[in-house]
């Protein structure tokens, strides 16, 4: 939100990639308060384990880049659940 109270939203595409710990991650984001709009690009570098992750991210724009509001830099705290049912997890389990 910004100081003088107009909302801006972002619609985010994106993807990630991991392992032993880490994460890189690259999203395409339109920022918009309904008036004007900013089209960035934003890649993510990050850390974490089993359900947490931080993230650092870095916003790139590509459309009007004076867009007041979005911020640079960003960092945020990614919570991921596990939704799977317990038949579910049966079912995806190899027979031997």
């Amino acid at each position: 939100m910004r100081i003088d109270g107009a909302f801006i939203q972002g619609f985010k595409l994106g993807g990630w990639i991991g392992g032993g710990g880490g994460n890189l991650g690259l999203n395409i984001i339109n920022y918009t308060d309904w008036h004007q709009n900013s089209l960035c690009i934003r890649p993510e570098v990050g850390f974490g384990y089993d359900i947490i992750r931080f993230v650092y991210g870095y916003n790139i724009a590509f459309t009007n880049k004076g867009l007041s509001g979005v911020n640079t830099y960003n960092f945020s705290v990614n919570l991921t659940l596990n939704l799977k049912k317990e038949n579910d997890k049966k079912r995806n389990t190899p027979v031997n």
